[in-house]
């Protein structure tokens, strides 16, 4: 009976899988998603302790610090998405309805600041699959970080800064900005 009982046991426990906490879900019928993540949270303290604040033009998506994502479902078509860190970062983005995207917020190290840089994921370019990886992975092991309420409404008093900030963006437009393009999306395997 033992041999029989470990005869069934051993490859039960071989085939385990660990369940993801989360995982890459499409958007609502006629909305897109997008993935706004950090898959490292670098390695020094500054990293870990600043708090990367994401927009939707002047609309404040949420924030996170350290290694983390949001997942952020909105209308498809013209964005301008940023990020303020200890500086500011945009791109503009295209997005087709139901589709999935991703957008990575890199951090560069200056001294004892964390700048970020919001880098848009192709998963359709072999230079991508890295990093398309470890988002999926970062988006299996962890829940996506979620802003309380007050949080939201604390920074949304900011209308004016966020709308001083796109004006600078419109009026200054210098250096590389990043595209999110429609065909920039991700399909689940």
């Amino acid at each position: 009976m033992k041999k029989l009982l470990l005869t069934l046991l051993i490859p039960a426990l071989f085939s385990f899988k660990p369940v993801p906490l989360a995982e890459v879900t499409p958007p609502a019928k006629g909305k897109a998603v997008v993935y706004f993540a950090k898959t490292s949270a670098g390695y020094s303290l500054t990293s870990l302790a600043t708090n990367f604040n994401f927009f939707d033009k002047e609309h404040f998506i949420g924030k996170f610090s350290g290694t983390g994502y949001i997942r952020y479902e909105c209308e498809p078509g013209e964005h301008v998405f940023w990020c303020r860190a200890e500086n500011s970062d945009f791109m503009t983005a295209d997005l087709e309805a139901d589709k999935i995207y991703f957008v990575l917020a890199e951090v560069h190290l200056a001294m004892a600041t964390a700048r970020v840089e919001l880098r848009p994921i192709d998963p359709h370019n072999k230079k991508d699959d890295n990093r398309v990886k470890s988002i999926v992975k970062l988006i299996e092991k962890k829940e996506p970080d979620v802003t309380k309420p007050e949080e939201i409404a604390q920074e949304e008093k900011k209308k004016d800064e966020h709308a001083r900030a796109i004006k600078n963006y419109e009026d200054g437009k210098k250096g590389k900005i990043e595209h999110l393009t429609k065909e920039m999306f991700y399909e689940k395997q």
